[in-house]
């Protein structure tokens, strides 16, 4: 399957979520409420001010879902990532594809990760930017 399967997959299933409204099962617990003392605060001023993003980044081909608040926690319940993602990354989006987009909360720092969604192991995390910064800057460049 090829890039384009995968962004109208993405784009699909943002648009599935949002259709299906954003309220959480009352049983679902927030992630990002849990985690937010331990989140570089370069991530948490721009998903505050923005609550996520979808697109292109500025400069290359890179395709970013940065997922809302309320899609943190369905993606936590329905990826079942507490049960199979280890405790030091948080996952914040995706690239449209098969990588989750993480930080890695043992580090102290906002680098920017991709980790597989299969298996979501850790063995071979690959740096995809260097802070979220970074990251920040080719959206903001394309907005």
């Amino acid at each position: 399957m090829g890039r384009a399967f995968s962004v109208i997959v993405a784009r699909w299933s943002v648009a599935g979520s949002a259709e299906l409204g954003r309220s959480a099962p009352s049983h679902m617990s927030d992630p990002y409420v849990e985690m937010r003392a331990a989140l570089p605060s370069s991530y948490i001023e721009y998903i505050e001010a923005n609550n996520g993003w979808e697109g292109f980044l500025t400069g290359n081909d890179e395709y970013v879902v940065l997922w809302d608040k309320e899609a943190i926690a369905e993606h936590y319940d329905s990826y079942k990532m507490r049960e199979y993602l280890d405790q030091r990354w948080f996952a914040f989006g995706s690239n449209g594809g098969g990588e989750l987009l993480c930080f890695d909360l043992s580090s102290g720092i906002d680098s920017v990760y991709w980790l597989p969604f299969i298996e979501m192991s850790d063995e071979q995390p690959i740096l995809r930017h260097k802070s979220f910064k970074d990251l920040a800057y080719g959206i903001e460049r394309r907005v």
